[in-house]
């Protein structure tokens, strides 16, 4: 799966066939998602989608204002969900 397939999941959401988690640890919960995938028609699991303003000024090539900005906007629709504060903050798909 290249970059952007993933832009492309990660626009369309989460829904019957498409989950996100930040990380491994993350999927003691989502073994039933797991399970529930192989009992249908399957799916998609996209696993480390937690990002940081630096990978995403790296990745879209903007400055650190409007990396903030559009990370912002992000949060305030509902797209991600900002967690810890200073250089720790880390932006994760909701």
């Amino acid at each position: 799966m290249n970059a952007e397939e993933v832009q492309r999941l990660i626009a369309q959401g989460e829904g019957p066939r498409l989950e996100f988690k930040r990380s491994l640890a993350a999927l003691r919960d989502g073994v039933r998602t797991i399970a529930a995938f192989a009992n249908a028609d399957g799916g998609t699991l996209l696993q480390g989608l937690g990002f940081t303003n630096q990978r995403y000024r790296e990745h879209f090539g903007v400055i650190s204002k409007t990396a903030a900005r559009d990370l912002g906007g992000l949060v305030e629709v509902g797209q991600t969900r900002r967690l810890g504060q200073g250089r720790g903050v880390r932006y994760v798909a909701t």
